[in-house]
Order: structure tokens, then C-alpha cells, then sequence
């Protein structure tokens, strides 16, 4: 399977895609009846709470058995259209192996809701008991939703209950903010010690007469599955909004308990009916909060904390979804007092009713319209993302530059279609892929450093060439060839053609600077040759010329245009001076240059004809 991400990075700056999560649901079971809780009891079986009053169980080769675990829906109320009645929520006693305890959370016939305890078949480990049950709690319900129903155990060893605000709509007799209801609340009691239960010493509002003793946090409205963090022992609960906010609630491990949620003042964080209420700062906020956007969300499902092994990508992560859009969010602390949520995966007409982890810290999910059980897992492209930097070549035009890459997730080995070293300044955009065949593109910009500006400079009066200074040294070079021994910050110019010089910074870099063309227009380099003079110049179609010299030599002389065609040639004969004339009257108006050359050197001046 190929993935593509794409990511960015500029010239040195390190640029860090946050991993991008995504999820896949790979189906373990289906044929259940209405799906709605998923438990483990320490080993390779899943328990799946079957709304119905059945639960059932997937063995550790993930057969679903057909004869439940147990089954009690004579007794159990779970009527259609608005009720949220039915087996609600199942814990299995943190000592099940010794003591075969579980508990059940289930509507009665009569509506109420019942928390009891049952017991494991002691010849048969896939069988409960169905005549042991221990009444332990009944919550008297006046409507017949928002009943909420999760229980588990916390890292305490309490049982934990959470309770809906009792139905109907907006909390009509306020039972949330009612400190003397156990509805919309989060209860803590005592299974072990003394019967149906004790209230713990340390709950909040043990032994006070303004709050029920069983009461550890209240203002919930719906709660529709809690979880504890198995290696933080944090609290997070997923409570179910009113016609327009869904939100997640945390209560860190330390808590001392004793939060109040909001509703039915807030809904998430937002105002809902702040009649009697105290100002929002005095509530605990929701750690995060969606919007129903129309009718495309409708119902948060709580789940769980990842601390599996199979996708350390998500460790630590809060995986939640919403029940009508199928759309799942992974959240986790930003470090700041803040929270980092991300939408892993959509999966549209999903209806995901529970998560639950397996004894590992897997987690599963439960669609409760198609009877199916999911497994989550990770694309396997998921995660894989990359750092890289461009580094520049050390010199101007060097071809020593660099990208150093970071590559995170993925499977080793890591491929690339580029070099990461011996570069020019330029532009990169290249694929590492690993060994899953993912792929990850990154684009590169490397620049050359800013380096030393040369320039050069023609005297034509002197047929002297200039650089800018400050350079440790010079090369001059003529039509692309070195100029021996030019290796000053000026040269004479001795022939025409195409100049540069090529200069070594005191950053031992070399830099060259641009081009130009020099003709040259007046030369003497031929020993003994003191004077030439020319008359008239500008001549009309004559031209006289005298020279004088210290001594005899055999010269070529020349008429070429500026670009250097010959126009005419006469070889002569110095002795000691020559008087020569010219008749260039077929010449047009122009420019033009006389030479006279030896095999040892060169004169060469302009004439103008006028």
C-alpha cells in the first residue's frame, strides 16, 4: 500500500509536520445484536454487552462463541424509539482471576437502574452464573433516557458509576446540579468492604450533609462512556450534549474529586441555561468540545486512552468519535495546559456505540446498528513524516552544499531519489520512501551564501584594467585562456578580446566577475619604437604618417576595422624612422585602427574618417 504526504521545509529552518494519524477499522466480529460495550477480564477474550441483556464473548482466536456469557434479558428493559434502556455497562473485579466477581449495570423492568454483581460458572470460565446476582445499587430514573450506564474500576480499586441527569430534555428538575441526586453524577463507592458497599473515606463529600457521600464529581448531563487512563490513572469521560455541543471531560489522576461539568448551565463550553448558575471560571471546562455543525454530529462516544504496543504513533493519544458522523478524533495534552486534537478517520453511517481495550491495551470499537466489532489500527503510513534543512555550499557556486533529513515512523530502510551531499544551490523536491513503500516528499530550497561582488573597469587612455579590491588574490583571463604572470588587481591590456578576472576571497572562496569586451585602440610594445605620428586625424583620404625609432625593424603594417577585419596590409622596413602615405580614400566614414606589428611586438592607434 502507497501513501503520499507532502512536506515543506525552507533554507534553515526546521519545519515538523505533526504526525498525521489515521486510522483503519479492521473488522474481528460480527452477527451481534445492538453492540454497546466492549471489556476484558485480564486475558485473550473480549466481553461484548449486547444491549439486549446478553453478554458475549470473542475468544482469543476471535471466534465469537455462540452461547453468551451471560444472558438475563427477562429481566432487563431495552424498549426502541427515543429509550436508551438495556445492558448499560460491565467491570470485571480488578481480582476476577481469584474471586470471579463482575458487575453489570442494567434498566430494569420497572425502569429503575441496577447495579449488580455476578459471578463467574466455576466449572466454566465462558459461563456466569445467572442466579448469583447481588443487588448492589438501584438509581430510580424518571424518563427513559439519559441514563448514562458505563462502570469500571479505578486504578483505586473503587468502582466508579456514571449516571445520566435522568432524561427528558435540558434537565428539567435539574438533577445535575443537585447535590441531592445521584443522577448526572459521577459516583465512587466501596464493593469490598461491607454490604451492598461504603462510601470511601476520602470521597469529596463524604460524611457532609450538603451532598450525597457516593457523589464524586457532578454536572454531567449523559455520560456515555468513561475510561481511565490504565498507565496515568487520569479520568476521561464522554458526555453527551444537548442539541448543539458534544465534550470530553478529563479529570487528572491527582484529582482529589469533586469537579462540577457545568451542565445544565453549560453545554461544552457554552451557555446553555446559567439560570441559578455561578460563573463559567467556578465549573470545570470541558477539555475539548464539538459542534453538531447542523445535523451531522449528534453524540459523543468516549473511549480510550492508547497504551497498546502494536502503534506506538498513537500512545497516549484519547481516541474519541461521534456516533452519527462516524468521525473519530485522537486528543492528547499540548503541554501547555491545552489539548492537541486531530481528526484521525471518518467512517461514514458507522454508528460506533463503545470502545474497549483488550488485556494488551488494543483497541476496539462496537457499531451498533451492524452488529460488527472493529479493531483499531494504524494506516501504515501513518506517522511516517521527515525534518530536513538545507544547508549551503561554503562558497558562492560551490557544489559542497547539503540537506540534512531527519526521517520519524515509518519502517527502516529509508530510500531517497536525491544526493544528500555534493550539492549545488538549487531547488530539491525528491521522495524518501520506506520500507512499507510509503512515501514522504520533500522539497528543498538550498541557497548560495551571499559571497563577494566583483567588478572590473577598462581605461581605454590607458588600456588598463581594474578590479575591486580587498581580495587575497587575482587571475586575469583573456577569450576564456589565464594571462601568465596578470595576477595583480589591474592589468594592461596588451590585445583585444573578452576579459575577466577570477579572485580568491578572504573566505578562501573563489569568486569571478563578469565579462567584458575590450578593443583595444592604442598599443606600443615594439622596442625602439619612441614616436608615430599621424596627420591628419580625422583625415579625409589621405594620411601621413612618421615614425621614429632608435633602431631598424621589419614591421607589418595594417588597416582593420574595429572588429578587426584587415582592410589593408604593406609590410616595410624601419630604419631608424620611415615617412609613409597612405591613400585610404575608399574607406567610408568611420572608425578604424592602424597597426604596425613585429614578431617581438605591437603599435596600435585609432584613425577617424570624417
Amino acid at each position: 500500500m502507497k501513501r503520499y504526504f507532502s512536506l515543506c521545509i525552507c533554507l534553515f529552518i526546521f519545519s515538523f509536520l505533526s504526525a498525521q494519524l489515521e486510522i483503519n477499522l479492521e473488522q474481528i466480529a460480527s452477527g451481534l445484536s445492538s453492540p454497546i460495550g466492549i471489556e476484558h477480564a485480564g486475558d485473550d477474550r473480549l466481553f461484548i454487552q449486547e444491549r439486549s441483556g446478553r453478554i458475549r464473548i470473542i475468544d482469543g482466536n476471535g471466534t465469537l462463541l455462540s452461547t453468551p456469557f451471560l444472558d438475563i434479558n427477562a429481566i432487563v428493559h431495552n424498549s426502541g424509539g427515543q429509550s436508551e434502556q438495556g445492558l448499560l455497562g460491565l467491570a470485571f473485579h480488578p481480582d476476577y482471576a481469584n474471586n470471579g466477581y463482575f458487575f453489570i449495570h442494567y434498566t430494569a423492568n420497572n425502569d429503575d437502574g441496577i447495579i449488580a454483581r455476578y459471578s463467574v460458572d466455576p466449572d466454566d470460565p465462558n459461563l456466569a452464573d445467572a442466579t448469583s446476582e447481588v443487588v448492589i445499587m438501584t438509581l430510580e430514573q424518571p424518563y427513559t433516557n439519559h441514563n448514562g450506564g458505563e462502570i469500571a474500576f479505578g486504578p483505586d480499586g473503587y468502582l466508579y458509576i456514571g449516571t445520566g441527569d435522568g432524561g427528558a430534555a435540558n434537565d428539567p428538575q435539574n438533577f445535575s446540579q443537585n447535590r441531592q441526586s445521584l443522577l448526572g453524577k459521577m459516583l465512587r463507592i466501596d464493593i469490598d468492604n461491607g454490604l451492598p458497599y461504603t462510601i470511601p473515606a476520602d470521597n469529596p463529600f463524604a460524611n457532609t450533609d450538603e451532598t450525597l457521600d457516593e457523589i464524586w464529581a457532578i454536572g454531567l448531563r449523559n455520560p456515555w462512556r468513561f475510561s481511565f487512563d490504565r498507565e496515568t490513572g487520569d479520568l476521561w469521560i464522554g458526555d453527551v450534549g444537548q442539541g448543539q455541543w458534544e465534550e470530553i471531560d478529563f479529570q487528572p489522576a491527582n484529582s482529589a474529586g469533586g469537579e462540577n461539568y457545568g451542565w445544565r448551565c453549560f453545554e461544552g463550553n457554552n451557555n446553555f441555561n446559567t439560570s441559578g448558575c455561578n460563573d463559567m471560571s467556578t465549573y470545570t471546562a470541558a477539555a475539548v468540545d464539538y459542534n453538531h455543525q447542523g445535523f451531522t454530529h449528534c453524540s459523543v462516544t468516549g473511549g480510550h486512552v492508547y497504551r497498546g504496543q502494536e502503534f506506538p504513533e498513537l500512545t497516549g493519544h484519547y481516541l474519541f468519535a461521534d456516533y452519527c458522523s462516524g468521525q473519530f478524533w485522537a486528543t492528547k495534552s499540548d503541554g501547555n495546559e491545552g489539548w492537541d486534537t486531530q481528526e484521525i478517520g471518518r467512517f461514514s453511517n458507522y454508528d460506533i456505540s463503545a470502545f474497549g481495550e483488550d488485556a494488551n491495551g488494543e483497541i476496539y470499537v462496537a457499531r451498533m446498528g451492524q452488529g460488527r466489532i472493529y479493531k483499531v489500527t494504524l494506516d501504515v503510513c501513518s506517522g511516517f513524516n521527515a525534518e530536513a534543512q538545507g544547508v549551503s555550499p561554503s562558497c558562492l557556486g560551490g557544489n559542497d552544499g547539503s540537506i540534512l533529513l531527519n526521517v520519524s515512523g515509518g519502517t527502516e530502510p529509508y530510500s531517497y531519489t536525491v544526493s544528500l551531499e555534493n550539492l549545488l544551490a538549487g531547488h530539491y523536491l525528491f521522495d524518501v520512501t520506506d520500507a512499507n513503500d510509503c512515501v514522504v516528499t520533500v522539497d528543498v530550497m538550498i541557497t548560495n551564501p551571499e559571497g563577494q561582488s566583483v567588478a572590473i573597469f577598462f581605461d581605454e587612455s590607458t588600456n588598463m584594467l581594474n578590479s575591486t579590491d580587498n581580495f587575497a588574490s587575482y587571475q586575469w583571463y583573456v577569450d576564456g585562456a589565464p594571462i601568465m604572470d596578470a595576477n595583480a588587481g589591474s592589468y594592461t591590456a596588451m590585445v583585444s578580446g573578452d576579459y575577466y578576472v577570477e579572485v580568491v576571497g578572504m573566505d578562501g572562496c573563489t569568486y569571478q566577475s563578469e565579462v567584458i569586451t575590450v578593443m583595444l585602440t592604442h598599443v606600443n610594445t615594439i622596442e625602439g619604437l619612441n614616436k608615430v605620428l599621424v596627420h591628419p586625424n580625422p583625415f579625409n583620404d589621405v594620411v601621413q604618417f612618421q615614425m621614429e625609432s632608435t633602431r631598424s625593424f621589419d614591421f607589418t603594417l595594417r588597416i582593420l576595422d574595429v572588429q578587426g577585419k584587415v582592410l589593408l596590409e604593406q609590410s616595410h622596413t624601419a630604419q631608424n624612422g620611415l615617412l609613409k602615405t597612405l591613400d585610404l580614400s575608399k574607406l567610408a566614414r568611420g572608425t578604424y585602427l592602424l597597426s604596425l606589428k613585429t614578431e617581438q611586438g605591437q603599435y596600435l592607434d585609432k584613425l577617424v574618417k570624417q
